[in-house]
């Protein structure tokens, strides 16, 4: 699984931004997440598009445990997996 995350003046906070679209090319075995993000340096909001290549699953719960929300909580990467943690108590989970 490859990850591209691009860099916005070096400065990322996920927490309170907010999840717009995945985009899943079931051929190209690619995932575009489209994510707005504030960026404090140039004082605007902006989209990034987060891209994984080659993946393997995708978990994509709505459940609302904590009350429905479009914000992000956090986002944890690792070798194997990309883990978006929402504020409505949901883990996005693509490996």
């Amino acid at each position: 699984m490859i990850i591209t995350i691009p860099k916005i003046n070096n400065e990322f906070n996920f927490h309170d931004s907010v999840l717009k679209k995945i985009v899943i090319d079931w051929k190209l075995k690619e995932c575009n997440i489209e994510i707005s993000i504030w960026n404090g340096i140039l004082n605007k909001t902006e989209i990034v598009v987060l891209r994984i290549e080659c993946f393997k699953s995708i978990s994509i719960p709505r459940y609302n445990d904590w009350g429905e929300s479009e914000s992000i909580m956090e986002i944890n990467i690792s070798d194997i997996e990309l883990n978006i943690e929402m504020q409505s108590g949901d883990t996005i989970v693509i490996k």
